[in-house]
This record gives structure tokens, C-alpha cells and sequence, in this order.
């Protein structure tokens, strides 16, 4: 459970930020994802749209300068637009990790920021462990 929500904030499309994102959005009616490189032309996509055929069913963009990502998915006929600030992580209670991906239909191979949180478990004699605690698409490989 996600119990920082300044990491994590629910977002509609107008607040969706004009900066340089990189990564993918997928319409229900294409057989492939398509590139990002500014989260200004996602935004535009989404208002011109959002209650239309085809809809965006999943979109991943991330920042890598202001260290935030934008996840969108469309469920039940409604966006759940989704902007994780990963600035704001205390360093001391987080790991992350990079890790990269074979990508079979998209633009490129891919990368994932995996998130541990540090925290005592009592079941291992409360023991300092990592946990896993969020994934964030994190671009594509250059």
C-alpha cells in the first residue's frame, strides 16, 4: 500500500505537465504503442479524444531531469491519470533500482525505476528489509 500520496497524485488531463517527457501512449484500435517526446503532445491527444473512439487504453511517460512520471490507463471508460514525483523520495527509507527491457512492439528497449522501501519487519525479528514498493516506466534506452 502507498502510503506517501506527495509521491503519487491522482491528475486529470488538463494538469498533465508541459514538459519534456519521453515514452509511449497505446489505442485500443493499433496493434503497437507510439512514441512520446513531450508530455504537451500526449495532453493534446488526450483532450482531442477523451470521449471518443479510440481511447487511449495505457500511456508511461517519465522526465528524467525532474525525476517524474506520468501513468495513465483507461478503465471501465475513465482515464486514471497518475503523476509520480520520485524527487521527493527520503534517500535513507529508498533504494532504486534501474533495470532495463526487451521490448517486442514498442519504440525501443525500455527502462523501469523498481522502488525498495527500508523498513523493520516483524517477521524477521524486525530486521531492517528492503520491500518492494513502486515500479515507474522510466524511458527508453538511448
Amino acid at each position: 500500500m502507498i502510503e506517501e500520496m506527495s509521491i503519487i497524485n491522482k491528475i486529470s488531463i488538463d494538469e498533465i505537465p508541459d514538459e519534456s517527457f519521453e515514452g509511449y501512449y497505446w489505442l485500443s484500435d493499433a496493434s503497437h504503442p507510439e512514441e512520446v517526446k513531450d508530455g504537451k503532445a500526449l495532453k493534446d491527444i488526450l483532450l482531442e479524444i477523451k470521449d471518443a473512439l479510440p481511447f487511449i487504453v495505457e500511456a508511461n511517460l517519465y522526465n528524467a531531469d525532474e525525476q517524474k512520471g506520468i501513468s495513465i490507463r483507461h478503465v471501465n471508460g475513465e482515464y486514471f491519470i497518475s503523476l509520480i514525483d520520485l524527487s521527493s523520495l527520503d534517500a535513507s527509507q529508498y533504494s532504486i533500482v534501474e533495470k532495463s527491457f526487451k521490448s517486442i512492439l514498442g519504440p525501443g528497449d525500455f527502462k523501469m525505476l523498481e522502488i525498495w522501501k527500508t523498513e523493520n519487519d516483524p517477521l524477521m525479528e524486525d530486521v531492517s528489509v528492503n520491500k518492494p514498493y513502486l515500479s515507474v516506466f522510466a524511458g527508453f534506452e538511448k
